[in-house]
């Protein structure tokens, strides 16, 4: 079994729930998307050029808060296998963030034909996957430049996100992973050297993506100096209360004194 494929036995499952109102859609493939265009003024003519890289990276997104180009932090968080954009909002709407905070909810790209959606399928999708969250990573970059992005998800999405402590560290300020597969970067040594702030819980008693992986994980961050936020939990494949409150005193730190200015 190659390295990749034992990480993609790995990735798996999700859960499913409503979403709330309130819920703004930044669907990259609406008529409104396709028709959004770049104005430059070259002498008395006006060209028009489609955005580069597209609309979200391409992706189908949520969102709550204040717009991309109006915040000072954009937090990203990604479902996981079988799910859709909408899963993990309601954990979004429960984070104590700033006003000035937008988080943003991507739905994965591949559909499965049980339904719901998959960041990956097979093995050749991880690139593809990864691709497009680094486009929609650098979408945000060109929005905002100013930004602080902290990109995270829920099992497979959480994995996906991992992904960026090896390569492109340099697109995302911080990282929250609930419940990874716990892949191992092959290459921690050349990461930036402000490394990505990294916040990591999973349930000792998960049966579907082991505890052990995210606790190698952790080992091998720290040993990296890594500052990680290790937070393991009496439970399964799920996103805790306690988790949520770890979460939620992750990013109050990474926001400073926003939050409590925002009160």
């Amino acid at each position: 079994m190659t390295k990749t494929t034992s990480i993609l036995s790995l990735i798996i499952l999700s859960f499913v729930s409503l979403a709330p109102a309130g819920l703004v859609l930044q669907d990259s493939k609406s008529k409104k998307a396709k028709n959004q265009v770049a104005e430059q003024t070259d002498g008395d003519k006006m060209t028009q050029a489609k955005p580069d890289p597209p609309a979200w990276g391409g992706l189908t997104v949520y969102r709550l808060g204040t717009e991309v180009s109006k915040a000072s932090h954009v937090v990203i968080l990604m479902h996981g296998l079988g799910g859709t954009g909408k899963d993990l909002v309601p954990l979004g709407q429960v984070l104590t963030v700033s006003d000035s905070t937008c988080i943003i909810f991507p739905e994965a790209p591949m559909g499965l034909a049980r339904g719901g959606r998959a960041w990956v399928r097979q093995p050749a999708d991880i690139q593809t996957s990864r691709d497009k969250v680094v486009a929609l990573l650098t979408y945000i970059k060109q929005k905002n430049p100013k930004a602080e992005i902290i990109l995270g998800g829920f099992s497979q999405g959480a994995t996906l996100a991992s992904m960026f402590l090896e390569q492109d560290s340099q697109l995302v300020n911080a990282l929250i992973l609930l419940s990874p597969s716990g892949h191992l970067p092959a290459e921690l040594t050349g990461a930036a050297k402000d490394k990505p702030l990294v916040f990591l819980a999973h349930g000792r008693n998960d049966a579907v993506l082991p505890f052990k992986g995210s606790d190698t994980l952790q080992k091998k961050l720290v040993e990296h100096e890594f500052e990680v936020d290790w937070l393991p939990f009496e439970g399964g494949h799920t996103i805790p209360q306690n988790v949520a409150i770890g979460i939620n005193q992750f990013l109050v730190r990474l926001q400073g004194n926003e939050v409590a200015n925002d009160k």
